[in-house]
């Protein structure tokens, strides 16, 4: 068995897709380390800015964020260039690099080749149906893409139960992401939580509150986490909030409007390895998002004993179970009340214990590859 994990990005910041990618390819290598009947490598339109434990491959491509890939972009987007593969900077990078990883699927032996970036998954499988390579194309859902484009894979991967079920009539796998619970961890002791906070700057006292994402207004709702945050400050004045993110175009807006509340501080494109300390530093973690495919960032409060309020919808309902609480966020009120619950000590220990324990038992990457090695073995055994 010889899998191919494909991702266009990793020129910038190691989170979402790209993370994916990277910790799926990672922990193949790891659980197939000196075997021959299987091997795992790792296709990227660059390597990633810190070095993997698995074999990583390098291939041209016009990268997001680059000035060629702008121009291109800029000069077709307004003429339908969705439809060719131009319309986004992001679909002009997975356009111009599918040529080189064809080449790489027919030439290296490839069984399955298995990725979340839509676009390019749906190029491949093209060039299969074309005979221009033999490997088995599973697109992992991550985008939030309408049934209809969906419905193009034999092989499908979805992160929830509440996307699967859209699919009546047909066969996917479900098969969540995974967190490696090792990396992210509960803080062994008061001590060392404490100090982690000096390192930050943070009172070793005080109620932290923490959320990861994209720090943008559209989608990820930061603007209105910073509102509910200054809304539960009548209840604890002392409180700060910390958010942890990607820099997008909206992120300036997020920034004028924590610099007005003077309790929130915003960490942009914080590297990955900062992460796992990030989570440890928190008294207890939220983001309200209108809607999420999957949302590791839960998955690392979780497997860190972190307590997460979040907003209420089947997938995050899903992941938290019974680790976390679940609101409509546009109520102030329910949010407040929320907030005050995490912010007891009691109850905070209760959903973090929890919180671990689910992580542990249903998103471990031990757990997750599990499933994920017997879909590609359901794959391969299928004509």
């Amino acid at each position: 068995m010889k899998i191919a994990v494909v991702s266009s990005g990793f020129a910038h910041v190691l989170r979402g897709v790209e993370a994916w990618a990277s910790d799926l390819a990672v922990a193949l290598a790891e659980l197939w380390k000196g075997e021959q009947r299987a091997k795992v490598a790792l296709l990227c339109g660059s390597a990633p800015k810190i070095p993997v434990s698995a074999e990583t491959i390098s291939l041209p491509c016009l990268r997001r964020g680059t000035r060629a890939n702008s121009a291109v972009t800029r000069a077709l987007s307004p003429f339908g260039g969705w439809r060719f593969g131009f319309g986004s900077e992001y679909q002009t990078e997975q356009t111009t690099l599918a040529p080189a990883v064809v080449n790489r699927l027919a030439g290296g032996g490839y069984d399955i080749v298995h990725l979340q970036d839509p676009w390019l998954a749906w190029l491949l499988e093209k060039a299969r149906r074309k005979g221009r390579h033999r490997a088995r194309v599973i697109l992992a859902h991550g985008t939030d893409e309408p049934v209809e484009f969906l419905g193009r894979f034999r092989w499908l991967q979805e992160l929830s139960p509440h996307y699967a079920a859209r699919h009546s009539g047909r066969q996917v796998f479900m098969i969540p992401n995974f967190v490696d619970t090792c990396m992210f961890r509960p803080a062994v002791s008061f001590g060392e939580k404490a100090s982690l906070r000096r390192s930050w700057g943070l009172s070793e006292q005080g109620f932290v509150l923490g959320s990861v994402g994209a720090i943008r207004v559209s989608r990820k709702r930061m603007d209105l986490l910073i509102r509910r945050f200054e809304e539960f400050r009548s209840f604890l004045p002392a409180a700060l909030l910390l958010i942890a993110g990607s820099r997008t175009e909206e992120t300036e807006a997020v920034e004028r409007q924590a610099a007005c509340s003077g309790a929130v501080r915003v960490f942009c494109d914080m590297s990955r390895e900062r992460m796992p300390e990030f989570y440890r530093v928190l008294d207890a973690f939220a983001l309200f998002a209108e809607s999420e495919l999957f949302g590791i960032c839960f998955l690392e409060a979780m497997a860190c004993g972190v307590p997460c309020v979040a907003q209420s919808n089947p997938v995050t309902e899903w992941i938290a179970g019974n680790a976390g609480i679940c609101v409509d966020s546009e109520n102030s009120d329910a949010v407040a009340a929320a907030l005050r619950q995490v912010a007891d000590p009691r109850t905070a220990e209760t959903l973090g214990r929890r919180g671990r324990e689910r992580a542990e038992s249903m998103f471990s990457t031990k757990k997750v590859l599990e499933q994920i090695v017997s879909m590609y073995e359901e794959v391969l055994s299928r004509v």
